[in-house]
């Protein structure tokens, strides 16, 4: 691949980063700290056995763990999507009826292609960063 392609493909790695920042500090900063307090709270019962503090822990961090799971999840299908995308760029330009001489033409194509394909999946990440906190917000 191309220095161009290698470039644009940091750079939604970059855009992912910035997109699902709210997303990733609402985590840490709501959810985290709900867990951490729920978890205080667990303590709060000098009566408790140690198997009811245990449960009501795992009970704290069950919307920090489903969290975490919806974007895990989440960025893995658009990764796939992307890897896809990738698939039927390689489709296309094995299809391409040219000389070996073309080597060049098809890398360009392929290239083109690929580009063209990571336009289009940065367009949609806001709605996906949208959709996965919608997601998480519900499932509270």
């Amino acid at each position: 691949m191309g220095e161009s392609l290698n470039a644009m493909m940091e750079e939604v790695r970059k855009t992912v980063d910035e997109t699902m920042m709210p997303v990733q500090r609402y985590i840490y900063f709501n959810l985290q700290r709900s867990f951490y307090e729920c978890g205080l709270n667990c303590f709060n019962n000098k009566k408790a056995s140690q198997n009811e503090v245990q449960s009501c822990l795992n009970k704290c961090q069950q919307p920090l763990q489903r969290a975490q799971m919806v974007v895990d999840n989440e960025l893995n299908r658009f990764q796939e999507r992307l890897e896809r995308s990738f698939m039927v760029c390689r489709d296309k330009v094995e299809s391409y009826d040219g000389t070996p001489a073309d080597d060049q033409t098809k890398l360009k194509q392929m290239e083109s292609c690929m580009e063209l394909s990571l336009q289009e999946h940065v367009k949609v990440l806001p709605r996906l960063a949208s959709n996965i906190q919608a997601q998480i917000s519900e499932n509270k």
